[in-house]
């Protein structure tokens, strides 16, 4: 991978705008991934509070609950309503009556009341906030007060607490909970983001012209306007100048937002201002999170780099193999004729048989008596006309084939076990069903004419050309650069083989860097 690399390099492949946009972007991705990480992430997921995560997951609960939805936790007289009902069946609860009966009948979570409520084990994390707080701080076989989360009013029994069987040490269960610490406060990390971008936005100056907006707005949404795929096409050249937001070093004109919302965001509506500003922020935040990123020295980093620098190369690698080796695999029919004449016995049908069948569906008993009377010598063309029952063969009177042995499931290797014309076998389970089978015709391999192999003769010669071309271009390569294998540390990784590997060439002098 190295050296096709190398060559890469020295033909200039790196200069290829697909191999520096590759490594641009791969590098923007991974330095606004480390910006998130130090400006948002880094505030509320810290060594900490992952400390605190892994000592309040050592135990896991077995619980049961009783919901009763609320789709609107902001509408009052819902939540007001919901909270009749459950206390309703807190009521019914301090009866005594059983808790899982009781949710099999009254929970409204399609998920768990079928069920009885049951929740099974889980740890710290994988429930709502309100939930867990509670459910946690239960003695087993304790119930909970009603308690109000997102999804509605809870009523929650604890069953069971136990350690979580199989937990390794911090350090080791350290990436995991790195993963799964997002969950614990993606509320808040949305909220510093918006903060984050909504700082970046008063830092770097950036105004919209409201004005503008309104206008592109109300144009937008005017019912009299001719109907169109791509709406922007309906404002004038002089109305497509006008600015809409403009930023410290920049600005964003009618024109240019209107050609990146046709081809991101085709067939959307703008009701109104804030509509259409999401937008403009969404094409402008993306410059103001890379220029941050820099500014911090983001892109300098080693890991950014070297992101930048694998990307950069993959795309280097394909367009150099390309060019060096599929690009050279020219192959002519006369090409191909000689190397079917060359490999005839590889291009040779399968052995074939053909037989007739008696398909029953579902009757053991019968298939059995059917394939006794076939044995016993009873003419078995006349059993399959009167007795066969799939539908595809009844025309046929059962004759299936010629087939090779890879076809027709245990039927088929039945038939390959048979020795000679006239056996017969069964009856064959294939699934719930039977088969009883009489072998007609064996047919021996016969060699396959050109016409029939051609694809897969171009494919074989294809693969065998196109090894050689590599091969002989990275001969060409390996000559052009040392290269020492450390005999030492292979025979430190591998001790079992003590065979000597070294491969010395000269140094690829026309190579500049």
């Amino acid at each position: 991978r190295e050296l096709i690399v190398i060559d890469g390099y020295r033909q200039g492949y790196d200069k290829m705008p697909d191999a520096t946009l590759q490594g641009e972007q791969a590098a923007e991705r991974v330095a606004l991934e480390e910006l998130y990480k130090r400006e948002i992430m880094s505030r509320f997921i810290n060594d900490a509070f992952l400390r605190d995560l892994y000592d309040k997951q050592a135990n896991e609960i077995k619980a049961r609950h009783i919901m009763v939805r609320v789709v609107d936790r902001e509408d009052s007289v819902e939540v007001a309503e919901g909270k009749a009902k459950i206390d309703a069946v807190a009521a019914e609860l301090a009866t005594g009556i059983n808790f899982a009966a009781l949710a099999a009948q009254k929970s409204e979570d399609e998920s768990s009341s079928a069920d009885s409520g049951n929740l099974g084990y889980f740890t710290w994390g994988r429930m709502v906030d309100e939930f867990q707080k509670v459910a946690f701080a239960l003695d087993s076989g304790e119930v909970s007060e009603p308690v109000l989360t997102d999804y509605g009013w809870h009523i929650i029994k604890l069953e069971d607490r136990r350690p979580v069987p199989g937990r390794g040490t911090f350090e080791e269960e350290k990436p995991q909970l790195e993963q799964f610490a997002p969950r614990m406060v993606g509320e808040q990390l949305r909220d510093a983001s918006m903060a984050f971008v909504d700082s970046l936005k008063v830092v770097r100056g950036m105004e919209y012209d409201t004005v503008t907006v309104d206008m592109i707005v109300e144009k937008l949404n005017d019912p009299a306007a001719p109907k169109s795929e791509t709406p922007f096409e309906n404002f004038t050249e002089e109305e497509k100048k006008l600015i809409v937001a403009t930023w410290d070093r920049g600005a964003v004109d009618l024109d240019s937002l209107g050609r990146t919302i046709t081809a991101r965001a085709r067939g959307r509506d703008f009701p109104d201002r804030k509509s259409l500003t999401d937008v403009i922020d969404g094409i402008v935040i993306i410059g103001f999170l890379k220029d941050q990123a820099r500014k911090e020295g983001i892109y300098d980093l080693p890991r950014v780099k070297r992101t930048s620098r694998e990307a950069k190369e993959a795309i280097i690698s394909r367009q150099v193999e390309k060019a060096m080796v599929d690009d050279r695999l020219e192959i002519s029919d006369e090409e191909l004729l000689a190397y079917f004449e060359e490999h005839k016995s590889e291009y040779m049908t399968d052995p074939q048989r053909t037989v007739r069948e008696i398909y029953i569906y579902d009757d053991k008993e019968k298939a059995e008596k059917i394939a006794k009377r076939a044995k016993s010598g009873e003419d078995f063309l006349e059993l399959a006309k009167r007795y066969n029952e799939k539908k595809s063969t009844k025309k046929n009177d059962g004759l299936v084939g010629p087939f090779s042995a890879r076809l027709h499931g245990p039927m088929g290797k039945e038939t390959f076990e048979l020795e000679k014309v006239g056996d017969i076998a069964g009856p064959i389970i294939t699934g719930s069903n039977f088969s009883i089978i009489e072998l007609l015709e064996i047919l021996p391999p016969r060699q396959k004419t050109f016409g029939e192999s051609k694809n897969h003769v171009r494919a074989a010669l294809k693969k065998e050309r196109r090894q050689q071309i590599r091969d002989e271009w990275l001969e060409e390569i390996r000559k052009r650069n040392r290269i020492k294998i450390f005999e030492d540390k292979v025979a430190y990784l591998f001790p079992q083989d003590n065979q000597p590997v070294t491969t010395e060439a000269k140094p690829d002098t026309t190579k500049g860097s």
